[in-house]
Formats: C-alpha cells, sequence, structure tokens
C-alpha cells in the first residue's frame, strides 16, 4: 500500500519538462512575496488611516487593473512573445509596489495599486501561454497543476509571514518584500529559463498560411467563459463571504477560521497533482470541468441542506478543494487544447481576464445578498450559479473538439524549436 502511494506520488510528478519546473520555481518565487493583497485593507485602514469604504474602493482598483493585465498580457504575448512579456511583468511591478510606499493619499494610491496590479497580471496569460509551449498535449493539465502547487504554497507563505512581519516590522514592509520578490523572480526567469520567441518566430515562418481562429469570434470558447464567470462568482466566495460566515454565524475565532481554511490548501497540496494524474487520460476535459464546478455548488448548498454548523463547514471546505483540484487545472489544460502558437495568448488572455472579472463582481455580489437577504439567500445564489455553470459546460462537452491535423502538425514544428 505504502509503494504503491509513493508510486502514485512520484509518477504524478514525472514526465514534466525542466522548464515547467523552473516557471514553478519563477511563480513559487512570486507568489511568496504576495503578501499585499491578504492585508490590503488592513494597510490601508491602520496605515494609510482611510475609511472602510475607501478600502473597499482600493480593492476593487486592484481588481480592475487585475483584469486589464491579464487582456494586455494576451495581446503583448501576440505580438512581443512570451518570454519578454512574463520578465518585464516581473520586473518591473517590482517597482510599482516599491513607489506605492511613498504614496498617503488615497486618489493617488488608488491610481498606483492599479498600475501595480495591472503590471503584475501582466504576466499571468504569458506564463499559461508557457505552459502550452513548455509541455506536451497530454500532460498540460499536470503541468497547470504543478504551477497551482506553487501558486497555492507561494500564497500559504505569505499568508502566514505577512501577518507576523505587519505586526512585528510594519505594513509598509509587505510592499517592500512584494517588490523584491518580483524583481527577483524576474532575474531568476531571464537567467533561468530559455528564450524561445526567436525561434517560435521563425518556426511560424516555415509553416503554411492559416486561418488564425480569435478567441472573441470562437462561440464556443465565448460561452464557455461566461459559464466559468458564473462559476468563479461563487467560487470566489471561498475568499470573500465564508469567512464573514464562519466568524458571525458560527461564532468561530480568527485562528480557527484560518485552521478551517487551512484545509483548503493542504489538500491542494496533497492530493492535486495525484487526482490530476488519474484524470488527465480522460478525453472529456469539459467534462471533468463541468464535475469540478457541481462539486463546489454542493459545497455551498450543503449548508442550507444540513444546517449551520462547524462539521458542515469543514464538509463545505473539503468539496470546494476537490471540486477546485479537478476544475481549475483542466479548464486550463482545454484552453490551451483549443489553441495554436498564433493565438494562444489573446485565449490565455481573456481566460485569464474571466477570473479577474469575477474577483471584481464577486465582493459586491456576496457582501450585497448577505447583507439585505441574509447567508441562506446567498448560498442559494452561489449554489445556483455553480449549478448552471456546471451544467452549461456539460452541455456544451459534445462540442469541443480536438485539434485538427493542421494543429497538430503545426505543434510538431513548434516542439521542435
Amino acid at each position: 500500500m505504502l509503494n504503491s502511494t509513493i508510486n502514485l506520488y512520484k509518477n504524478s510528478f514525472s514526465g514534466l519538462s525542466r522548464e515547467i519546473w523552473l516557471l514553478s520555481g519563477v511563480t513559487l518565487i512570486n507568489r511568496i512575496g504576495m503578501m499585499v493583497l491578504p492585508f490590503l485593507s488592513l494597510y490601508t485602514t491602520q496605515e494609510l488611516k482611510f475609511t472602510m469604504v475607501q478600502a473597499g474602493i482600493v480593492t476593487s482598483f486592484f481588481g480592475f487593473g487585475s483584469l486589464v493585465g491579464s487582456w494586455v498580457g494576451g495581446k503583448l504575448t501576440v505580438k512581443i512573445g512570451e518570454f519578454k512579456t512574463q520578465f518585464w511583468s516581473l520586473f518591473l511591478s517590482g517597482f510599482a509596489y516599491f513607489i506605492l510606499i511613498f504614496i498617503r493619499d488615497f486618489n493617488t494610491f488608488c491610481l498606483g495599486i492599479f498600475i501595480a496590479a495591472f503590471i503584475a497580471d501582466i504576466f499571468r496569460p504569458a506564463m499559461m501561454t508557457a505552459v502550452g509551449t513548455y509541455s506536451k498535449p497530454e500532460n498540460r493539465a499536470r503541468a497547470m497543476s504543478l504551477i497551482r502547487l506553487a501558486i497555492n504554497l507561494g500564497f500559504s507563505g505569505g499568508m502566514l509571514f505577512g501577518g507576523f512581519i505587519a505586526v512585528r516590522v510594519g505594513y509598509h514592509w509587505l510592499l517592500i518584500i512584494e517588490g523584491a520578490t518580483c524583481i527577483a523572480a524576474g532575474i531568476f526567469f531571464f537567467f533561468m529559463l530559455p528564450n524561445r520567441d526567436a525561434a517560435i518566430k521563425e518556426a511560424k515562418k516555415s509553416l503554411n498560411k492559416i486561418n488564425v481562429k480569435s478567441p472573441y469570434k470562437d462561440g464556443v470558447f465565448l460561452m464557455f467563459v461566461f459559464l466559468l464567470l458564473l462559476g468563479s462568482i461563487a467560487f470566489m466566495q471561498l475568499f470573500t463571504t465564508i469567512p464573514l460566515f464562519f466568524k458571525d454565524h458560527l461564532f468561530l475565532l480568527e485562528d480557527e477560521i484560518g485552521l478551517i481554511m487551512f484545509v483548503n490548501g493542504f489538500l491542494l497540496f496533497a492530493f492535486e497533482m495525484p487526482v490530476v494524474y488519474k484524470l488527465e487520460n480522460w478525453s472529456n476535459k469539459l467534462g471533468l470541468t463541468a464535475l469540478g464546478t457541481l462539486l463546489i455548488s454542493f459545497s455551498f448548498l450543503v449548508f442550507n441542506i444540513c444546517g449551520w454548523y462547524v462539521s458542515i463547514a469543514v464538509i463545505s471546505i473539503i468539496l470546494i478543494t476537490i471540486g477546485e483540484m479537478i476544475s481549475f487545472p483542466f479548464s486550463s489544460a482545454l484552453v490551451l487544447d483549443r489553441t495554436n502558437e498564433h493565438n494562444r495568448g489573446d485565449y490565455m488572455g481573456l481566460y485569464a481576464s474571466t477570473f479577474s472579472l469575477s474577483f471584481i463582481i464577486a465582493p459586491f455580489i456576496g457582501t450585497w445578498v448577505a447583507e439585505y437577504y441574509g447567508f441562506t439567500a446567498l448560498w442559494y445564489l452561489a449554489g445556483g450559479l455553480s449549478l448552471v455553470s456546471a451544467l452549461g459546460l456539460w452541455g456544451l462537452s459534445e462540442r469541443v473538439k480536438r485539434p485538427n491535423q493542421e494543429s497538430i502538425e503545426q505543434e510538431e514544428v513548434l516542439e521542435a524549436v
């Protein structure tokens, strides 16, 4: 039993390219310093003396910057290549966070946080595009899982040390560390990852001229990202209203809330790669995305079905985590499979923007419904949105086709560079 478990873990991490591991290392370095977002409202109210309303506006500007940055990042990836886009996003975002240290005015800080988030999230679609370049089609889901593992580890580390640093040293050090890790990640990326932009550009010239589909003219893909948006608005309640619900209605203390939320990170760390490894040979990635989204729906509905108890809260977190580890890697791999090197940046830019948009919408909807209609209504709404998303994704599954032979031949030419 022990040997089979060890072999499962070993196999789940095998077969990924050196570049994917290095890209995961870059992401880990970058996300370890991601201490600003979880403590942004505290920094603006405690350090800058903004009101709670102003703190919420600042967070919204961060979300808008992320949204615009994700879209622009996709465009830049197509125009100048994924390597340059990733490097300059990492490197310049570090200086943007440094500048925030000296801003005390509310309006100027809103502009500054928008610019910092804008530059930082240019990285995301370029990084996702790089996963498509550095991985084989059959293990793209696992490659995305490894990147997610690095993100979760880095974010958990940032959460763990961020509070200690804020209390012991000062909130402004969160911005200093965030800026330093962005620059460090950029330098590590520049010297460790191969720049294949020029080679890919030359390889494209040797290909026959093809009809490059735009994501904005791909009806199936647009429906796909719309359904993902519905599910993501529900999922983002995990980071907004669920902690408030645990505090105000389950009467949990902050450390108890943190412990329950830690279950999410621990399960993702321990089981996501093996789960994706066991499922990656399934041809219907859209069906798997639908399955994961359905489990996320149950994670909200379980409160209204079973009651408001701490044990149910733990079950809810387990359900949403399993849904997350199935849905997100395979949805990313599905998008990569639907693209080629000519349009991958545009597709990944729109895909990443979907999650940025949900980050803007989810807090407003969640807190408004909870405030005026109660958490029972919110859990029905979140569960209903996820359920509609899951059913819609399942309905689309038959329409998603494998890449045609022409696209496969293009991939083979580009993999040779």
